[in-house]
């Protein structure tokens, strides 16, 4: 059974991989990845914007593999961080079903900017640094920090 699993994500995962030996030796740890991946290839939207976050990373390897990969490096902790705000958040939060209208709606709007906030963020800078550097533009991590989402925004959406 668990090599079943491990087929059916080494299947799914296996196209958007450089490096068929990480994915077999990764494979049981990105059964969560997978399911996510199955997930945006059901939606023609999200397939497209997933190949062209795809195409950014390659292109800025291509461009400058050691400054990508420390970009990664850069704001991994940064991610991590937020992703782990984010779960504390949800664990101490109370149960929605007992708020009244205006405190559901102040709690619900707490989450979805802690959300974008503490999670997207440093996704999107990441992202926009690997985009800057696939076209050839050069970046700091710094300045891309100092941005102001909507730029960031701006900037990523063509």
């Amino acid at each position: 059974m668990p090599e079943d699993i491990k087929a059916r994500v080494i299947a799914i995962l296996e196209p958007h991989f450089q490096n068929r030996g990480v994915l077999d030796r990764l494979a049981v740890t990105l059964a969560p990845e997978a399911v996510n991946v199955r997930a945006i290839e059901r939606d023609s939207a999200s397939k497209q914007l997933f190949s062209k976050v795809i195409d950014d990373y390659r292109t800025a390897q291509l461009i400058n593999a050691s400054a990508c990969y420390e970009a990664c490096r850069q704001w991994e902790q940064k991610i991590q961080d937020g992703i782990a705000e984010y779960w504390s958040a949800l664990h101490l939060n109370t149960d929605l079903n007992v708020l009244s209208i205006d405190d559901f709606k102040f709690e619900s709007l707490r989450i979805i900017g802690l959300l974008i906030e503490a999670v997207m963020q440093p996704f999107l800078r990441e992202l926009l640094f690997q985009g800057r550097l696939g076209a050839g533009k050069k970046s700091a991590a710094d300045t891309l920090s100092q941005l102001d989402l909507g730029v960031v925004i701006e900037e990523l959406v063509p």
